[in-house]
């Protein structure tokens, strides 16, 4: 609980820091300028989500506050247009994920995260740099998918004029053995309720982060509708975006003993701590 107030604070200053110190940018699709966001009256404080320990953090840019477009838009599903980043879990352990979120920048007309119809996560396998499948084309080779309704008491908003997360505890947990994994979470409503952002961050882990767009509609800029390196489609300096990961992290019996460090079953040895 501590750990979540204290992001909440980090929040609230981003926005003061963003006032002092931001020039309007160029506004590609969906997107609001951050000065044209921050001008903006800020919705009721959420309440807190509950506490896990953190197996990932990847928190939201202190430098750049453009909103990336993402999201699933029912009435116009050639504008649906998905982002993943992806995560390790290391040899030797086991990871139990009971709670995600997903950090987002309201876009144009963006009427909030209570206002969609769905919200959706989807873990993916790693398949050559890119994950196995895209979500809703490809939901039956996902390793694990939920969806919530905004209103569930297991999800926690955060909607305002700068911001745009949403916590999910999960019903059914996802389970993952060592290895590479890639995770895509996306609000789904018409268009009418505005446009949803992805949120950069300075913290990249493994590969950047990569978006599609698969029904070909969105542009400015145009997006591919094949998995593409995310920095490269939108031109953001970041090659990661912000979510966060908790859970249950359980060594595996490819660990042999109780000290630090973790055999990966070929005699090799290397830190926990990544």
């Amino acid at each position: 609980m501590e750990r979540a107030l204290a992001d909440r604070g980090r929040f609230l200053v981003l926005g003061a820091l963003i006032i002092v110190g931001a020039a309007a940018g160029s506004i590609h699709f969906g997107q609001r300028s951050e000065l044209e966001t921050l001008a903006m009256a800020d919705a009721a404080p959420p309440k807190t989500p509950p506490y896990y320990p953190d197996l990932l953090v990847q928190m939201g840019s202190l430098l750049n506050y453009v909103s990336y477009f993402e999201g699933a838009y029912s009435d116009r599903p050639a504008l649906d247009t998905f982002v993943a980043d992806d995560f390790v879990v290391p040899a030797g352990h086991v990871w139990t994920i009971q709670q995600i979120e997903w950090c987002g920048i309201p876009g144009a007309g963006w009427m909030g995260l209570s206002h969609a119809t769905a919200l959706i996560c989807d873990i993916f396998a790693d398949a050559n740099g890119q994950p196995a499948g895209v979500p809703i084309y490809d939901d039956a080779v996902a390793l694990w998918s939920e969806s919530w309704s905004p209103s569930d008491p297991a999800v926690t908003l955060a909607d305002s004029s700068y911001e745009a997360d949403f916590w999910a505890v999960t019903a059914s947990p996802p389970v993952l053995n060592a290895g590479h994994y890639w995770l895509s979470c996306y609000p789904m409503g018409p268009v009418a309720n505005g446009y949803y952002g992805m949120w950069v961050t300075e913290m990249p882990h493994y590969d950047h982060a990569l978006v599609t767009n698969p029904g070909g509609g969105a542009s400015n800029p145009s997006i591919p509708n094949h998995w593409t390196d995310f920095a490269t489609v939108f031109g953001s300096a970041e090659t990661d975006i912000a979510f966060r990961g908790e859970g249950i992290d359980t060594l595996s019996s490819d660990d042999d003993d109780d000290d630090n460090d973790d055999d990966d079953g070929n005699g090799n040895r290397h830190n926990a701590d990544h």
